[in-house]
């Protein structure tokens, strides 16, 4: 096996694969990522004393009455997650311009973690056993029924979020399916004819449902077991997530769920095979992560906004 010094952190490739991205995968937009040095620590957990009126008076020579507006404490633990591809010292000696095998391996590992980084996110988002502010929506009251009126789910997720966590909603997170019946919904198409635009964009729901981001995640698993005939599906499912992601990463900020990410992760690596009749080079991805919920009351989920 390759020792320690020989497996050294690939600046190029490392710098390669942060620049890189699949726009299909939204986890890292969607949630609040946090560098640290730990890989387990305490963060903090907040409720809703930030919105009880404290007792600020001070009277002279006294010092200030402490205060603290988080629930409690957790404990985040990073994991660490790592593949390697092989790239045949043939493949690097025919490649010609633009075909780049060492890039290609480092997307081709980034890629598959990245899936597994878009899965956790979706599951914690989406997870209707994650979230206290909820609603099901069904038959008639669903997106895709043209009397529906997405504007006023959307507009009570937000109001909920505004008066439990007093942070005005900033992000929307849909899957594929959602965004699709959103686009053709008689509301939406209604708003947006006089833009001259042909067709409808997140950008454009962004600014319809007054947010900073709107997003959506059309990434694909492949849910089959090996083996198996393949079975296609959308990691983001047919809801609707309305919630506030504070842009500034703290381990003491009310945000509705963080990204703990290991400092100088994610990296790539590049080694030679420990056989050298194998007459290849191994390149290697890794991250290391834990994901959160931070504040329940920062987000609101609509569960089958679809049907």
């Amino acid at each position: 096996m390759p020792t320690a010094g020989a497996k050294h952190i690939d600046v190029y490739l490392t710098n390669f694969s942060r620049q890189v991205r699949n726009e299909s995968f939204i986890a890292e937009r969607s949630l609040t990522v946090v560098p640290v040095q730990k890989d387990s620590d305490k963060y903090a957990v907040y409720g809703n004393e930030h919105l009880r009126v404290a007792n600020d008076r001070r009277a002279p020579g006294s010092p200030p009455n402490e205060v603290d507006y988080t629930v409690g404490s957790e404990n985040y633990s990073l994991i660490e997650h790592t593949l390697r591809d092989s790239v045949p010292d043939e493949e690097v000696e025919n490649a010609d311009s633009p075909f780049a095998p060492f890039e290609d391996a480092t997307l081709n590992v980034q890629e598959r973690i990245r899936l597994r980084l878009e899965k956790e996110a979706a599951t914690l988002f989406f997870g209707p056993a994650n979230w206290t502010y909820k609603e099901t929506r069904s038959g008639s009251d669903q997106w895709d029924d043209s009397t529906s009126n997405p504007f006023e789910v959307i507009q009570e997720a937000k109001s909920s979020v505004l008066s439990k966590a007093m942070r005005k909603p900033n992000i929307i997170i849909v899957g594929q399916e959602v965004f699709d019946v959103l686009a053709n919904h008689p509301l939406v198409i209604d708003r947006i004819k006089y833009t001259g635009r042909d067709s409808v964009t997140p950008e454009m729901l962004a600014r319809l449902f007054d947010v900073e981001q709107f997003l959506v995640g059309s990434a694909v698993e492949n849910a089959s077991r090996e083996g198996q005939p393949d079975n296609l599906q959308y990691i983001w499912g047919k809801h609707c997530f309305v919630g506030y992601r504070a842009p500034r990463p703290s381990l003491r900020t009310v945000t509705a769920a963080s990204l703990f990410r290991g400092r100088n992760y994610p990296q790539a690596r590049r080694y030679r095979h420990p056989d050298p009749g194998a007459k290849a080079t191994y390149v290697e991805y890794s991250d290391k992560w834990d994901m959160r919920k931070i504040a329940d009351g920062a987000g609101f989920l609509i569960v089958n906004a679809v049907a």
